[in-house]
């Protein structure tokens, strides 16, 4: 830098690029390593659980584009299914077994997550009922899929609507009840006739934090109407791996739980709809918390 002295001007151009350089090299240490570093452990102010990596940035991109790929496959599956030919009870039961299969892979093989599953009562689902869940993430949809081909899930206009997997959900007679769950059951009555069981969300929406939220009445007004059985499903761990906040895939581990039916007349819960959808929530809540006290051990928190 003392260069710069020089009377020679080749010496004092050297000088120059030395001084600019040095003082951009210090601008870019004080400005990029942090801006880098709020990027990635920051958003909307508050701290990330956990920061971006390029591991879960590949895996998340990785994850998104295998979906893309089948989601566009069985959706042309589909569409040869049912566009040629007459659309029969086989063609049908062989789209959701195809569906079943594939939600099956794909939930023991996402990137850098554990799956365990525990079937509390032996549930075989050959008896049709009303499949309950609480809803942390996209994936939970998987999760359900995996139990049984024979399921019809109600969903919301936006997954009805979805560019991704919409025509893939019509084809295996998914149905959107964001109208009202009564005006839906005359076309489930026919389903449950052919073995099929439904599955709802009470919750309506991805929990946040993954706790127990409200629920909606559809589900215990449609089992009351229908006099189903209600089969209730719990998952743990699925908030974390993909959370509602961010788009991210995390390592981490799911925990799906079938637990024993909640038939029309169990002296646990209060008969009419709108007491038992309370009494339900509360039962959630009780088995969350014990499951939580077994899973979250400091190894599960260590990453």
């Amino acid at each position: 830098g003392m260069l710069i002295f020089a009377k020679h001007p080749a010496l004092r151009s050297l000088a120059e690029v030395t001084i600019v350089g040095m003082f951009s090299v210090v601008i870019m240490a004080y400005i990029l390593p942090s801006l880098l570093f709020r990027l990635l452990t920051m958003k909307k102010g508050k701290k990330r659980l956990m920061p971006v990596t390029l591991k879960n940035l590949l895996c998340t991109v990785y994850a998104f584009l295998f979906f893309l790929v089948m989601s566009t496959i069985i959706t042309l599956i589909g569409w040869f299914l049912f566009t040629f030919g007459r659309t029969t009870e086989e063609k049908k039961l062989k789209y959701h077994k195809l569906l079943h299969r594939i939600a099956r892979f794909v939930v023991y093989r996402i990137p850098q997550v554990k799956t365990t599953f525990r079937n509390l009562s032996g549930e075989t689902f050959d008896k049709p009922g009303v499949i309950i869940c609480n809803h942390q993430s996209h994936i939970d949809l998987m999760c359900i899929m995996m139990l049984s081909p024979k399921l019809i899930i109600l969903t919301n206009n936006w997954v009805w609507n979805s560019p991704f997997y919409g025509k893939m959900i019509k084809y295996a007679d998914f149905y959107p009840v964001s109208n009202g769950v009564e005006h839906a059951i005359g076309r489930l009555q026919d389903a449950i006739k052919r073995g099929y069981s439904i599955v709802i969300f009470p919750e309506g929406t991805r929990s946040s934090d993954c706790s127990i939220k409200r629920f909606h009445k559809g589900a215990f007004y449609l089992a009351e109407q229908l006099n189903l059985d209600i089969i209730p499903v719990l998952v743990h761990g699925i908030g974390h791996i993909l959370p509602k906040e961010e788009f991210m895939l995390r390592k981490g581990r799911i925990h799906i739980q079938v637990m024993p039916r909640i038939t029309p007349d169990d002296e646990r819960f209060r008969k009419d709809y709108p007491h038992r959808s309370i009494d339900v929530r509360h039962y959630y809540q009780a088995e969350y918390k014990k499951l939580c006290r077994e899973i979250e051990t400091p190894d599960y928190y260590a990453d």
